[in-house]
């Protein structure tokens, strides 16, 4: 987790020096100001789908490197695992489909996470990462969910980002809607709750809650 940790920590001090720049900006009521207050969505968006994407890197990383088989998974592992494995059934027949599900018990747990979501566009986290999609990764994988952290401020940057990445809205006039200690209330608290989920996950893959 030390590569997560740090890339989220640069990420952190890259959005801080933004707003910093934000806070100290003169003419505040300018055309630019709105704009440059808009682009801050895109900026913690993309701190939120990183850390996520890292984190969910790592723990498929975990898994094959800890070379664990089915038997030793717990049952969301298998059914990220089944997800992953199925499709080819569909071009066997019914005994060879019998013969590799006998084989299933002993088989290794071994997907990356670029390969899973190539193959499972559902496990795809990009566009659409919010508290509700986050909650349903850590039911999924079962690490524990954010409980200090309120998350409903997620909800809100990844709206505004699509918005604004599918031409929805001008960045001028979505900047307008926000006042500047809205939009640092909002960065403060993405970064506290990916900060959360980050220690959750950190303690499922030391402790290796993934297995039974």
């Amino acid at each position: 987790m030390i590569s997560v940790w740090t890339d989220y920590n640069n990420r952190v001090e890259e959005i801080n020096l933004y707003f910093n720049f934000l806070n100290n900006y003169d003419n505040k009521s300018d055309e630019l100001f709105k704009i440059f207050k808009a682009n801050g969505f895109l900026l913690i968006y993309n701190l939120i789908e990183s850390t996520v994407r890292n984190a969910l890197e790592e723990i498929h990383s975990s898994l094959n490197n800890d070379v664990l088989s089915y038997d030793e998974a717990i049952d969301e592992i298998k059914s990220i695992w089944i997800d992953f494995n199925y499709r080819k059934f569909k071009n066997l027949n019914a005994k060879d489909i019998a013969s590799e599900i006998n084989q299933i018990g002993q088989g290794i747990i071994n997907v990356s996470y670029s390969n899973y979501i190539e193959k499972v566009r559902s496990g795809d986290v990009s566009g659409n990462l919010d508290k509700r999609k986050i909650e349903a990764l850590a039911e999924k994988y079962n690490f524990k969910k954010n409980t200090r952290i309120n998350g409903t401020d997620l909800y809100k940057v990844k709206n505004n980002r699509n918005r604004l990445a599918h031409g929805e809205v001008s960045f001028k006039d979505l900047g307008k809607s926000y006042e500047k200690n809205e939009l640092n209330k909002i960065k403060r608290v993405c970064e506290l709750y990916l900060k959360e989920m980050l220690l959750k996950i950190d303690i499922y893959i030391k402790e290796k809650e993934y297995k039974k």
